[in-house]
C-alpha cells in the first residue's frame, strides 16, 4: 500500500462526545460497544444523526498499550448525544492525513502512517502520544474510505 498524505493544519478543536479506556487486547470488543452504545446501529451515524461527521479518537496513556477511544461531534452540530458525554480538545497544529479505503485496511493504514511514511520523512515526525483521529463523513458505511489524522512536528 502506498499512502497519499496532505498536511493539514487545524485550529484547536473543542469536541463532545463518550470515552472509554481499553486496551489492544480489549479494544475490539470495548470499541464495538461504545459504538453500539452511541446509536442503534453500528455505524458512526444513527438515523437520527444530523452532523456532518464524527470522529473515533485514540489517545495514548503511557507505554503499556492502554489508550482512551473517543466517539465525538462538533457541540455545535446539534446531534443528540448520550448523558455522560465529555469534553475532548485536539489540540492545535499540523496533522498528516490519509485515507484507509474502508475499515477492513484500517491496520495496514494505520502502519504504514506511523511507521513506514514517518521513516521515509526528513521534515516531519508524528507526535506518538498525540491523539489519532479517524474522521467518519455522515452516511460513512465500513466499505467506504475515512480519514485518519494524526499530530505532527519538525524533526
Amino acid at each position: 500500500m502506498t499512502l497519499d498524505v496532505t498536511i493539514k493544519e487545524f485550529p484547536t478543536r473543542h469536541l463532545t462526545g463518550v470515552v472509554v479506556r481499553t486496551d489492544m487486547q480489549k479494544a475490539e470488543t470495548d470499541v464495538t460497544a461504545l459504538w453500539q452504545a452511541w446509536g442503534p446501529q453500528h455505524v458512526p451515524f444513527p438515523n437520527n444523526v444530523n452532523a456532518s461527521e464524527i470522529y473515533g479518537v485514540s489517545i495514548p496513556r503511557g507505554t503499556d498499550g492502554i489508550f482512551d477511544y473517543w466517539i465525538v461531534v462538533d457541540p455545535a452540530t446539534g446531534v443528540p448525544l448520550p448523558e455522560d458525554r465529555k469534553m475532548l480538545e485536539l489540540p492545535a497544529g499540523f496533522y498528516v492525513c490519509a485515507f484507509a479505503p474502508n475499515m477492513e485496511q484500517f491496520g495496514a493504514t494505520f502502519e504504514e502512517l506511523y511507521m513506514e511514511w514517518q521513516n521515509q520523512q526528513s521534515e516531519y515526525a508524528v507526535v506518538n502520544e498525540a491523539p489519532c483521529v479517524e474522521v467518519y463523513p455522515n452516511g460513512w458505511q465500513p466499505s467506504d474510505p475515512f480519514e485518519l489524522q494524526v499530530l505532527i512536528t519538525n524533526k
